[in-house]
């Protein structure tokens, strides 16, 4: 009888085993790898709400020709008076208002503070707000400062004072 050159049963076994090592080590490290980028990804939509508040507010803030406070209420108005942002601070959210659309932010809001000329405001316009946000346990001390021209600033003293 002829013998045909072939592999024996052994050899595939073993060949079978190889393989299924190197494919387990490999779905361990596919694993280990998803495993990092899902919490990575929660960590981030986590912090995602902070970021945006805090982009938007100081955005807005620099944009605005005045800024108003009063009881938790921050109105800005843009130049010319043709746009106004009103932010509601809240213990469990803020909301931004413009004229055509309303974002809430779904955080904390504690320690508000306003200025004007590094003086407290209680109500009217102001320079100067800080407070501290706080959102899923992670407390942050956010500060915002509007540096009005000159000119502005003189009216806008004016316009505090009433005359």
């Amino acid at each position: 009888m002829k013998r045909l050159p072939a592999f024996t049963l052994t050899d595939v076994i073993v060949t079978m085993i190889i393989s299924m090592l190197v494919m387990g080590i490999a779905f361990s490290i596919f694993r280990f790898a998803y495993d990092q980028i899902t919490s990575y990804q929660k960590a981030n939509d986590d912090y995602k709400e902070l970021f945006q508040l805090y982009n938007v507010m100081q955005e807005d803030f620099q944009r605005s020709s005045e800024c108003n406070y009063h009881r938790n209420e921050l109105q800005m108005l843009m130049q010319g008076g043709y746009k106004e942002y009103l932010y509601t601070l809240s213990n469990n959210m803020v909301v931004r208002k413009t004229d055509i659309s309303s974002d809430t932010f779904r955080v904390s809001i504690e320690n508000i503070v306003a200025k004007f000329n590094s003086e407290e405001q209680i109500t009217g316009i102001i320079d100067e707000i800080d407070f501290d946000v706080t959102h899923k346990g992670v407390t942050l001390p956010y500060k915002f400062v509007k540096e009005y021209a000159a000119e502005t600033r003189m009216e806008l003293i004016d316009k505090e004072k009433g005359e």
